[in-house]
């Protein structure tokens, strides 16, 4: 947790204030870039505009509105999502008709209990684009539907749309790793 008197020396422009505040939440930054950001060589220029971003609106932050922990992660999500739509030919959003629609799958059959943490990354990083960004936004960064649908200029129909069809598209995902896993082909 950041204390309230570093926040308050970075206001200032305290460059010792700033570096304790820079090592304290860049673990936290990283992890949130590495989630959006599947290329590891754009991994530290993100960072890096994550945390100008941080350092100029710092002066913004109101600590009677809450933590600032969640004031970086909306900052850093932005620059993250900013970084996609910049560095991609495709567009963020998947078109329903880009990808072949899964089988009816019955929620009963899933197994995520034999996913281990590679398994789920692999996952996501298959998933389309705009389904794995709403997917983020949504299931760890906790962000709302008409928050996410403010951020990304979208409906909330889209953005649950593209909730949904993430949702299938890992449902898939895993009853594949768990049928190959089952069988012993990997």
């Amino acid at each position: 947790m950041i204390e309230k008197k570093i926040i308050n020396k970075c206001r200032k422009g305290d460059q010792r204030a700033f570096r304790e505040l820079y090592n304290a939440t860049v673990p936290y930054i990283f992890s949130i870039v590495k989630r959006y950001v599947f290329a590891e060589s754009d991994w530290k220029d993100v960072v890096q505009d994550a945390f100008a971003q941080i350092f100029t609106k710092i002066n913004v932050y109101d600590e009677n509105k809450g933590d600032f922990k969640p004031f970086i992660r909306k900052i850093t999500v932005n620059i993250c999502l900013m970084h996609i739509r910049k560095n991609k030919k495709t567009p963020l959003l998947t078109s329903m008709s880009d990808f072949e629609e899964p089988a009816s799958i019955d929620l009963d059959q899933m197994r995520f209990q034999n996913l281990n943490r590679t398994d789920i990354e692999n996952i996501l990083k298959d998933m389309p684009d705009g389904y794995r960004a709403i997917f983020l936004l949504h299931v760890i960064d906790e962000f709302t539907y008409e928050e996410i649908s403010e951020m990304l200029e979208i409906t909330k129909e889209t953005v649950r749309s593209q909730m949904f069809r993430a949702k299938k598209w890992i449902m898939k995902k895993s009853i594949i790793q768990y049928k190959k896993s089952s069988y012993g082909l990997f």
